[in-house]
Formats: structure tokens, C-alpha cells, sequence
């Protein structure tokens, strides 16, 4: 609407249209109260006779308004917007990764007891079937148990698809003695067990230490 009353007001520049000037452009003043004075404020009273003002800083303003950004604010943008993708896509893929292993933690912490009870009371290693087995989960494509002569392991196995590419068709594995069934070493880890039962852990175990909860590395 301001632009149709700007080009209408400018022609109005003579005394004797003051009557149709002051009509006709009386918006200004509404404009002027909401704020909009920069480019709003079109007449300069002066002894009692109004006529239309230099619109030079009107047309600055808007010249400055249409403007929009340069390449320079645009390329800093796209710089920061680089920088933050460059540190927080890799984060958030080894969270991913690592909430997907929870998975296999806790099918492998679930044996514990039911292994440990079960050397107490045959004084061997049991087979998957006699603890009760493990059903696989939605990353963990099969839980097994495994002896090496010393130690007994449990190993979780991870699916190839639908895991984070970190630690896809990976193992992670838990192991105990016949003789401390009830103390288990986890993953990499360098405490916990005995030393026979971490080194079984450990070698059974092939995802990176990134991805694994502190108790395992």
C-alpha cells in the first residue's frame, strides 16, 4: 500500500494541493507509531506548508533491505556448518554403534549364573541347551559357548546387516575358570577374572575397545 501512496505523494509537491497532500499521505503517521520512521516520515513541516522530503534515505534503506547476504557470509556459514557435521557425524555413529552392543552385554551377562551354578554343581562346563540357551536379539545374530581346555567363554556374535558398520559380524565374549565360575573377565578388559579368563576374553573378542562398555576395556 506505501508504495502506491509514495509515488502518489511525490506528485503532490505544491501549495495547492496541500488539502489532497495531507489526506492522501496522512498514513505516515500511523506508520511514524509503529515504528517504521526511517523510511515511513515522508513530509517535513515547515511554516505551516507541507511538502514531500528527499526520499534518498528511504531508497538507501531498501537498497540495503534487497540486499541480501554476500558470498563471503555465505561461505562462513557453510565452513561452520562443515565443522560441525565433521565432529558430530562420527559421534553420534559410535553411539549408535555402542548402544547396539549393549544388546550383546546383557545376552552375555544373562549366563553368568546359570553357568556358574551349573560347574558348582557338575563340576564342568555346560553346553548352551543345559543354561537355558539365549535367544538372538535384534543385533546379535547368536550366542554360543565355548571352552579352550581352561577357560569357559560366551560369545556373542553380531549380525552383518542392519548393525552400525563399526562393529557388524563382530564378537564380543565373556569368560570365567571351572574353578572361579563366579568371576568372569569381559572383552579387552585388563581387570575382573583371572588371567586365564581374560586372555580367553580377549581372544575371542573383535570389537574395537571404542565401542565397548568400560567394564570390557
Amino acid at each position: 500500500m506505501w508504495f502506491t501512496l509514495f509515488s502518489h505523494c511525490e506528485e503532490l509537491n505544491s501549495l495547492e494541493y496541500n488539502n489532497n497532500l495531507k489526506k492522501n499521505c496522512s498514513w505516515h503517521n500511523t506508520c511514524y507509531s509503529s515504528g517504521m520512521a526511517s523510511f515511513c516520515l515522508l513530509l517535513n513541516i515547515r511554516e505551516n506548508k507541507k511538502e514531500v522530503v528527499d526520499f534518498k534515505h528511504w531508497r538507501y534503506f531498501m537498497k540495503k533491505v534487497q540486499q541480501g547476504f554476500t558470498l563471503i557470509e555465505l561461505m562462513i556459514v557453510v565452513a561452520i556448518i562443515g565443522i560441525l557435521a565433521a565432529v558430530a557425524i562420527p559421534a553420534y555413529q559410535d553411539y549408535i554403534a555402542r548402544s547396539q552392543l549393549t544388546e550383546a552385554v546383557n545376552l552375555t551377562a544373562g549366563l553368568k549364573a546359570p553357568i556358574a551354578e551349573f560347574v558348582q554343581s557338575q563340576g564342568r562346563a555346560p553346553s548352551l541347551n543345559e543354561v537355558g540357551g539365549a535367544v538372538p536379539g535384534k543385533y546379535v545374530d547368536s550366542v554360543s559357548i565355548q571352552t579352550n581346555g581352561t577357560a569357559i567363554v560366551v560369545v556373542a556374535t553380531l549380525k552383518t546387516s542392519g548393525v552400525n558398520a563399526g562393529i557388524a559380524g563382530d564378537t564380543l565374549a565373556i569368560a570365567t575358570t571351572p574353578a572361579t565360575a563366579s568371576q568372569w573377565a569381559c572383552g579387552r578388559a585388563t581387570s575382573g577374572g583371572t588371567a586365564n579368563s581374560r586372555a580367553a576374553a580377549l581372544a575371542a573378542t573383535s570389537v574395537a575397545a571404542q565401542y565397548l562398555p568400560s567394564a570390557c576395556k
